[in-house]
């Protein structure tokens, strides 16, 4: 029985680490979210993954990237600010749903008794948050 509050997520949604540059974030996704988008059928790209090994849901950081154009690059920066703003942070240990499954919050680059990227300003991960089935 989970005791604490949950924090629901959908894909598209953004996350982050309190300690994390005020710009940077992750998007959550989904296996079923990704077959959407793409046209797939939903039950057989959840099969293949979880036939795989693979994690059903995860969040990706967005890159960054330097424009010349000084009017481009201060519309950009105005979006990464709204993004940043629209993010949820989040810690270890929190529990997250998404599409109704239970996960743990557990932050990349905590083995060897690192204290991951939870708590750095910049991560160099593609994928700095995880989400960790809950086992009920």
């Amino acid at each position: 029985m989970i005791t604490t509050t949950i924090i629901d997520l959908k894909a598209g949604d953004t996350v982050r680490a309190a300690a994390w540059h005020p710009l940077s974030v992750a998007e959550v996704g989904t296996v079923e979210d990704y077959a959407i988008r793409n046209g797939d059928d939903v039950e057989t790209r959840v099969a293949q993954a979880v036939s795989r090994g693979h994690k059903l849901a995860y969040a990706m950081s967005f890159g960054t990237m330097l424009l010349g154009d000084r009017k481009a690059a201060a519309a950009k920066l105005a979006e990464d600010r709204a993004r940043a703003d629209r993010a949820f942070t989040v810690k270890t240990g929190d529990v997250v749903r998404i599409r109704g499954r239970l996960y743990t919050v557990k932050f990349a680059g905590t083995w060897g008794g690192n204290k991951g990227c939870e708590f750095k300003e910049f991560h160099n991960y593609s994928d700095p948050i995880q989400f960790v089935p809950v086992k009920e």
